[in-house]
């Protein structure tokens, strides 16, 4: 187990900081020189001006759901400077009286001389210029009142300096509960002058309630959900049924006791922290099932037998779930039910599976020899990558996570049996499977398992059934490109395994199937890029040399390295590296990422951006890579990462097309499978349906709780790497002062780690500091702040702040060296940041060409995944909370991380977010919103049902295939009204609702294209050509997109007339 107590250590150095900059005090009784509200950012109670600004005692917060309302009405959202806090509770029935403490300052005006006369230490001023006047010295008080509750409504109770403490009864309820609100108010009054404004505010103010006898005293409020109807909602009520929420606050956050299962107190806080653990693998079998080289080497019966252990002890956890049922609240009986029926079913299928192999053992051995040679395939891809990051490999503790390898016994009948088995209603086939599992928790290496398996059964079982086997779909370009460098270690651990076993077919290759923009589409342009290159040209926009090291061992890349060769109709990229086997390669890198030689050499595995899809109308090559003009088997296996980011416009426009790839990927009656997988997704079965028109399986099911679904379990911070999230929420001060005084203090904070002699992986681990921000606008202000004022503000905590508590920050050299990862960036320079800058690492010798800040928008949020990151500022509440998971989960993966939120309070949402931060982050999956797309509703009609049909009948209709064949259509052939039989009955199971519109407008298409084929007509051209499909500017009926990106467009709202 590694250990991680230096890196919690640092990061608890970093956090006392941060608090100490942001909320105070600095010391305990420490003397200012500035004045105290400009000194501190939060934690401030200001005295009140000619209205009063006291909290709306009247509201009752906690009988509302703001977590999950966008606009929630926040009584305190558009007070900039409030002059109170409160917290609402909800106390057990029979409490009768509580316990109120806490504390608070003021800051008092002392001149310099009487300073010295009360044996303050004044030295640090004596030799400055200009010496102060005044300074201000801090002035603690603390309270203790007991709250007895009578009839009235508001009890209260005056502290000193003015203060006033108010405890408002909101509501008895049946149940006996009371619903209170404490507040602590400043009453005190002052001019609009920053001076007195110091003097009459109030700071660290804290609310703190407890019992007076050490009785339990309060009431779980979790409650909203037990009353829907909504089955999801409900069954996610029953998962985090242990994540309890016992206060909220207002203009404030709140934090509970959570070491006991009812907590004994509840305060308020300014600098609320939560520590996010992770799930791990559940140590829930023994022996070498999980071995990759014993499941790659053993004898049938001994992998068998193994394999059979591992199932009847997911069956013993499923009956043990069961026995719990009893126990859970009656209206939630009948989903927990339900979900120990789907963990019956999914351990049927491994069940199952295992049978096949074993069967498969002692006949052919076809299956089980390719369930081997997979295990031997992921045990060369976890080799090379460990040696590739100088890492010691040990082929005996290379191991599966245990959901990772059911996941993979879970589809093999999928394959094996591709019609299915006798009895079955659905073939598994059919059923799109979707790998849930929390970020970083090793998906990618699940599937990536089954994908080694197809790849090698399907060759075993027919030499000659190369050609495209697996397509592995991506929506953003970085995401792409990412998992290309991943899964191609896999290809070429594949590849080699092909030679070394005499296994038919050509080579097991990797393609990369995406937009002009990231590389050329032809070879001819590839090779006039590479030549630039060599002789000194900067990357083209459109740039053929993407691979940068090379994915087996880790060489640099460049264009040097890059070959066209024409003959063979491809690019060539050899390995320099001597060492590297496949330096020797005649062909090369099994790469293709020209679509040329894409359509020539029909990679196995083809990783792909969605939109590439939309050129499947457009032209007819794409055809070869599903079988049909290249006389192979099509794809098998279609594999969709990241599912949630499939929704709204490009997900709407995706379900169109992808009626179009499902026929194109069948034969004989046999689909592709589809696996799905995602970390943070709702509506998950009507998205699915929606979008490939078939049921679907979750896996692993869930069980009773979120932290237990027995392939994985809720770790402690001693096991693995624990994330811990900050909330800040500037008073008195406007966003950007509040950011750039976060970034300041995180960037001193992290430096003075490096004075204090941490080993450099600690301090690297929270040395570039990743900023988030949900506008490019945003973050293009945020890149000018830190050349300029986080500048300011560092040397300022260097050098007055924290110069005698915290020494030693040298801060002359500036800590400027910030990139960023946008959209605005060309592919070559996202591909040098995440696979060469992104991995410098600091050390003492060496620190300067190490990122400081990495600057990112939303293209982060998935599929980066850089193990050194381990601190980021998220700048506001991202639009969702699945992209606020997806982002913050990129930091801390390989070790302790941190991350500050920094929420805007002018914005209710973030306000919300920031008053009910426990809450919100204790069950952070719980808040994931729902997506949907609707491919069949109007608009998506206009855009692509057409798309769809000549897409159709453009595949599978021969004598329409070419670009001038659209002039041989007849409405009448038979082949072309069966494939209009294939879109109604797709519709029928999609979007039943919308299927006589579907109809009439099929019989519009038909009727223009009757039209259209009565002269010369070709599909698509540049020339001045008449074409069937439309540019997308046009208004026509076949306008057609070049990119499903085109479709998320401004709409005008116009007011009718008489209004």
């Amino acid at each position: 187990m590694a250990d991680y107590s230096k890196f919690y250590e640092a990061r608890g150095i970093i956090s006392h900081i941060l608090e100490q900059d942001f909320v105070g005090p600095v010391t305990k009784d420490e003397c200012l020189t500035e004045l105290p509200v400009q000194y501190y950012i939060m934690g401030k109670l200001y005295p009140q001006k000619d209205t009063t600004e006291a909290l709306d005692l009247a509201r009752n917060p906690l009988l509302e759901n703001q977590i999950e309302t966008y606009d929630a009405s926040i009584s305190l959202s558009n007070q900039n400077n409030p002059s109170s806090m409160g917290i609402t509770v909800t106390l057990k029935a029979d409490v009768e009286a509580i316990c109120v403490s806490g504390s608070y300052a003021f800051y008092e005006p002392i001149s310099f001389q009487d300073a010295k006369d009360y044996g303050i230490d004044t030295s640090r001023w004596e030799y400055v210029e200009k010496k102060p006047k005044e300074v201000w010295k801090r002035q603690e008080y603390s309270y203790s009142k007991r709250i007895t509750f009578t009839s009235e409504k508001m009890e209260y109770a005056d502290l000193s300096r003015n203060l006033q403490l108010q405890v408002y009864t909101h509501a008895i309820m049946d149940s006996g509960e009371r619903v209170i609100t404490i507040a602590l108010v400043n009453e005190n009054q002052s001019p609009n002058d920053m001076s007195a404004t110091s003097r009459y505010c109030a700071f660290q103010p804290i609310i703190r309630v407890s019992s007076i006898d050490g009785k339990a005293l309060f009431a779980n409020v979790n409650r909203q959900t037990c009353l829907t109807t909504d089955t999801e909602l409900q069954e996610l009520d029953m998962l985090y049924s242990d994540v309890h929420c016992y206060a909220q606050g207002h203009g404030c956050s709140v934090m509970w006791d959570m070491e006991n299962a009812v907590p004994e107190w509840i305060e308020s806080a300014f600098f609320p922290t939560f520590n996010l653990c992770q799930m791990k693998a559940a140590e829930v079998v023994s022996g070498n099932v999980l071995s990759m080289q014993f499941l790659s080497t053993a004898s049938v019966d001994d992998i068998v037998q193994e394999l059979g252990t591992f199932a009847t002890k997911y069956e013993k956890w499923i009956e043990d779930q069961n026995s719990l049922i009893r126990g859970i609240k009656a209206s939630l009986r009948d989903i927990a039910s339900s979900n120990i029926q789907k963990c019956r079913n999914a351990c049927n299928r491994i069940n199952y599976a295992i049978k096949l192999l074993k069967e498969s053992g002692y006949r052919d051995g076809k299956v089980f020899r390719a369930f081997q040679l997979a295990n031997e395939a992921m045990l060369l891809q976890r080799k090379q990558t460990l040696l590739k990051n100088r890492k010691c490999f040990d082929p005996a503790t290379v191991c599966w996570y245990p959901f990772q390898l059911a996941f993979i016994l879970h589809e093999l009948t999928s394959f094996i049996e591709p019609k299915g088995h006798l009895g079955q209603k659905v073939p598994d086939r059919q059923i799109v499977d979707l790998l849930w599992f929390p970020t970083g928790g090793g998906k990618t290496e699940a599937y990536l398992g089954i994908t080694a398996f197809v790849i090698f059964l399907r060759r075993l079982r027919d030499p000659n059934a190369d050609g495209v086997t697996v397509i592995m779909r991506y929506t953003l370009r970085l995401l792409t490109l990412q998992q290309f460098e991943r899964a191609s270690i896999l290809i070429f651990a594949c590849e080699l395994l092909r030679q070394k076993y005499n296994i038919g077919g050509n080579e097991v290759s990797i393609g990369l199937w995406v937009g002009g923009n990231l590389t050329p589409n032809h070879l001819k342009e590839a090779r006039t890029s590479i030549n630039k290159q060599k002789n000194g040209g900067v990357d083209e926009k459109s740039n053929p040399v993407q691979i940068k090291v090379c994915p087996w061992c880790g060489e640099k890349l460049y264009a040097q390295h890059y070959d066209i060769d024409l003959v063979q109709n491809r690019m060539i990229i050899k390995c320099p590296n001597q060492h590297c086997h496949f330096h020797f390669a005649p062909n090369g890198l099994p790469i293709h990422i020209i679509d040329d030689a894409i359509y020539q050499h029909l990679p196995t595995f083809i990783v792909a951006t969605v939109d590439k899809f939309a050129q499947i109308p457009l032209n007819d090559k794409p055809a070869a890579l599903f079988g049909i003009t290249s006389n192979k088997k099509p794809p098998e296996l279609i594999i969709q990462d990241e599912l949630h980011l499939i929704s709204g416009p490009l997900g709407t426009m995706t379900g169109i097309y992808e009626a179009a790839i499902s026929k194109l990927c069948e034969r004989d009656g046999i689909c592709a499978k589809v696996i799905a997988s995602t970390a943070t997704i709702r509506n998950a079965a009507n998205q699915i349906i929606a979008l490939y028109g078939r049921s679907h399986t979750q896996f692993p099911p869930q069980g009773l709780s979120a932290k237990d679904s027995f392939f994985a379990v809720q770790s402690t911070p001693e096991e693995k790497p624990a994330r811990r999230y900050f909330g800040v929420m500037g008073i008195g001060t406007t966003a950007t002062t509040t950011l750039i005084r976060v970034n300041a203090a995180m960037l001193f904070a992290t430096r003075y780690l490096a004075t204090l002699g941490y080993p450099d992986t600690v301090v690297d681990n929270f040395w570039t500091i990743t900023g988030y921000f949900n506008s490019l606008r945003e973050l293009g202000g945020a890149n000018t702040q830190i050349l300029d004022d986080v500048q300011s503000r560092l040397d300022y905590l260097a050098k007055t702040k924290f110069v005698s508590v915290y020494p030693g920050v040298d801060t002359s050299k500036g800590y400027t060296y910030t990139e960023e990862l946008t959209s605005r960036m060309n592919n070559s320079e996202i591909t040098e940041i995440i696979q060469v800058k992104l991995k410098r690492s600091y050390s003492k010798n060496n620190h300067t060409d190490v990122f400081d800040y990495l600057l990112a928008s939303n293209m982060i949020s998935v599929g980066v995944d850089v193990g050194r990151l381990g601190a980021m500022v998220v700048a506001g509440q991202p639009k969702t909370n699945a992209e606020y998971i997806q982002a913050t989960s990129r930091v801390g993966r390989d070790n302790p991380g941190l991350v500050i939120a920094v929420y805007n309070a002018s914005r209710s949402r973030d306000r919300s977010h920031y008053e009910q931060f426990l809450k919100y982050h204790s069950a952070l999956y719980r808040y994931v919103e729902a997506t949907s797309l609707t491919p069949f509703s109007d608009r998506a009609r206009d855009r692509g049902l057409h798309a769809l049909y000549v897409s159709l009948c453009r595949y599978l209709v021969e004598n329409l295939r070419k670009n001038n064949d659209a002039i041989n259509y007849r409405s009448s052939n038979p082949a072309v009204q069966a494939v209009e039989k294939i879109i109604i009955e797709y519709v029928k199971r999609v979007d039943p609702d919308e299927l006589s519109v579907v109809i009439d407008e099929l019989n519009d298409i038909k009727d223009a294209w009757d039209i259209a084929a009565t002269g010369s007509l070709v599909y698509s051209s540049r020339k001045n050509e008449k074409k069937l499909l439309k540019g997308d500017t046009e208004n026509d009926r076949f306008r057609t997109m070049n990119s499903m990106r085109n479709v998320d467009e401004q709409s005008g709202i116009y007011l009718l007339g008489g209004y």
